[in-house]
């Protein structure tokens, strides 16, 4: 019996190898010596390390042996000895006792391979694994920079571009990806999405569903790279369709959205940087490029062609056409022509007033809150593989899916031993595993943190994204590697209407701070601000975590407290950091602290039970004798009156005793 048994488990280990590899000999025969020992073996490691550089063997294969590497690393005895410091040498890894500990985040896959005694379930996991390049620690010492991007672009369209925009901080950090990405940007192109294109979590080029976007999770990297706007998965990657009741580009990003993403979006992860002096929770933008040419279904095409000529079009050309005009006649003044006549000319008229561009952002992520809820919850795994795939998967598919998932959100991650009954119930034991459950609590607890940190550095500057950066749709998880340790960061995205006053004198106007606020807030905190965003970032970041009253209390105070030293400690910096200074024009600055003497007026007085026009003569008297014109001062005043409660909310942020900047008070925490 036990024989038998032993022969079917062969057999079974022998089909998935199969699946995985094909008819490779080469690959049968190492994981074959792989799986025959229990123990690091010199000679193993030697071959791993020499198929896993060889590019005449299939890249499937490659990364395995990368991950088979990594399981023999962590089981060399003892840790630091000579034979590690030979398979770093052969590696080309410096010798670091931190190394272990990342590649130690996957021990739940490790543990599973026993050698001769290692189950089917535990083989899966493992080539599951393999397959995310993004989770292999080793890998960027294997797969070079030239031919990660050639695979990339194996799975995608081209056309071309022209550079638009570049940001040369980013592109001086992370020099392994931002190699990868220079080769896929050289002579300029643009990327789309295309029918193989990878829609899997994690892979390494990889369509999210339901989005028009590519992201790159790039080998042994836990920096992900978004291509904005990369086209619709068909004859047409580009469209002019009405959306909501407006016409746009579907498809595509119009040059004024990306543009003013870009410029905010670095100047706000700047402010923050130089505040703080650590990397902002944010994505940021590193190239724009205006699109020149697509990959219509004859091939690539100028973009006059592609919107003028029926035949290069397409099917649906009149219904694009027609949308084109409306969206032009939308946008000029009333009663205007066309500058230019004819068919021709409304398509440049369209492409002048909306360019159509595509950016590339560092630091986003794909793990975005509300596909997080969705792909965490009882109906999960039917959403992202039967609706999402499209396919039917199994029980095992399933865990592993969720699996992926929980050690995203929670950094390191414990898979629970039973993993009989539902997804459903899968997930709630993984929930209730002590290790996980202590580690969901404080990240969530961090995570609101996080949020407070940026939030009040914002709120300094009276900037605003009126909510468009902190709708959950926009707003991602991602586990990073940082300062010697897996944590879990909170990550803000699409910043096309933020704004970040300063840059130049009359650069502020609390209507405009007030109303972008009352959005941000509304969409950290309220259930509903409109039946489509029917719930706050906070509430589902506590349906992910799947957090008790005490721990939402901890977090509430975490969020309060970090954001309340935030805008301190910015506005302190805007008077005394050199760096933040040059940022910030002076006369933005004092109307700043001229404002928040107003709202503190007027919240003490509204505490106080006090008649309006009290706090309010006091007000204008003070502001008058600071210079203000009386249109101003009215403006101010009725602004304050009329989002009284929201200051309400934030009022320990004005308190005048932690807003005395003087340099014999240096802390600017409060």
């Amino acid at each position: 019996m036990l024989a038998s048994k032993g022969v079917l488990l062969q057999e079974e280990i022998g089909n998935l190898v199969r699946t995985e590899f094909g008819q490779d000999p080469l690959a049968v025969q190492l994981v074959a010596d792989f799986l025959g020992v229990r123990a690091y073996r010199h000679e193993l490691a030697q071959s791993l390390i020499g198929t896993a550089r060889n590019r005449d063997a299939s890249w499937e294969l490659r990364r395995a042996c990368v991950l088979m590497l990594e399981n023999q690393f962590l089981r060399l005895r003892p840790a630091g000895g000579e034979e590690e410091l030979w398979l770093c040498s052969q590696i080309g890894a410096q010798v670091d006792s931190s190394l272990r500990v990342r590649i130690g985040r996957l021990l739940r896959i490790h543990r599973g391979i026993r050698g001769r005694q290692t189950t089917p379930a535990a083989l899966g996991d493992f080539f599951h694994v393999a397959r995310q390049e993004c989770k292999l620690t080793l890998a960027p010492y294997f797969l070079g920079a030239e031919e990660v991007a050639s695979r990339i672009a194996s799975h995608l369209r081209t056309s071309q571009g022209l550079i638009h925009w570049t940001n040369e901080y980013e592109a001086a950090d992370l020099p392994y990806e931002r190699s990868i990405a220079a080769r896929l940007q050289s002579e300029s192109r643009v990327y789309w999405s295309a029918c193989n294109t990878p829609r899997q979590i994690n892979s390494l080029v990889e369509v999210p569903i339901g989005t028009v976007a590519l992201t790159l999770k790039l080998p042994g990297s836990d920096v992900e790279f978004e291509i904005k706007r990369s086209g619709i998965r068909s004859r047409h990657p580009l469209d002019v369709r009405v959306f909501e009741g407006t016409y746009r580009l579907y498809g595509g990003s119009s040059g004024v959205s990306s543009d003013r993403e870009a410029r905010s979006g670095v100047r706000l992860a700047e402010l923050y940087r130089r505040v703080h002096d650590t990397p902002p929770p944010l994505s940021s933008s590193c190239d724009v490029f205006s699109i020149q040419s697509v990959p219509a279904w004859q091939g690539e095409v100028h973009m006059l062609d592609y919107f003028t000529d029926r035949r290069t079009f397409g099917n649906g050309f009149g219904e694009m056409r027609g949308n084109m005009q409306a969206t032009v006649r939308g946008l000029l003044p009333d009663g205007a022509a066309l500058e230019a006549p004819g068919d021709l000319g409304l398509t440049v008229e369209f492409l002048r007033m909306m360019p159509p561009r595509q950016a590339w952002l560092a630091n986003t992520t794909s793990f975005r809150l509300d596909v997080l809820e969705r792909y965490l919850s009882p109906a999960g795994a039917e959403s992202y593989f039967a609706r999402g795939l499209a396919r039917d998967y199994t029980a095992d598919e399933a865990r592993r899916f969720a699996d992926d998932l929980l050690e995203e959100i929670l950094g390191v991650y414990t898979p629970p031993a039973d993993t009989t009954g539902s997804y459903s119930d899968y997930v709630a034991r993984a929930y209730a595993e002590p290790a996980n459950r202590k580690r969901a609590d404080r990240t969530y607890v961090s995570l609101l943190r996080q949020t407070g940190d940026l939030f009040g550095t914002l709120l300094a500057t009276w900037g605003c994204s009126f909510g468009e950066s902190f709708v959950r749709r926009n707003v991602g998880i991602r586990s990073q590697w940082r300062n010697g340790e897996w944590a879990v960061h909170i990550i803000f995205m699409d910043h096309d209407a933020l704004w970040v006053p300063g840059e130049a004198a009359g650069d502020f106007d609390p209507k405009i701070s007030l109303e972008g606020l009352r959005f941000d807030n509304g969409y950290l905190f309220a259930q509903e601000i409109k039946p489509e965003q029917a719930r706050g970032t906070f509430r589902t970041l506590m349906r992910v975590y799947r957090v008790d009253a005490p721990v939402i209390a901890k977090g509430e105070a975490a969020f309060r407290e970090a954001c309340e030293k935030a805008y301190r400690k910015t506005r302190w910096s805007m008077l005394h950091n050199p760096q933040v200074r040059e940022m910030m024009d002076p006369d933005v600055v004092h109307k700043i602290a001229d404002w928040e003497a107003v709202v503190w007026d007027s919240v003490n007085a509204r505490r106080a039970g006090a008649e309006d026009s009290g706090w309010e003569s006091g007000a204008r008297s003070r502001m008058q004798n600071r210079g203000y014109a009386s249109e101003t001062i009215d403006e101010w005043l009725s602004a304050a009156n009329q989002s009284a409660a929201l200051l309400d909310r934030y009022s320990p942020l004005f308190d005048p005793k932690y807003l005395d900047f003087s340099r014999s008070k240096r802390q600017p925490g409060g």
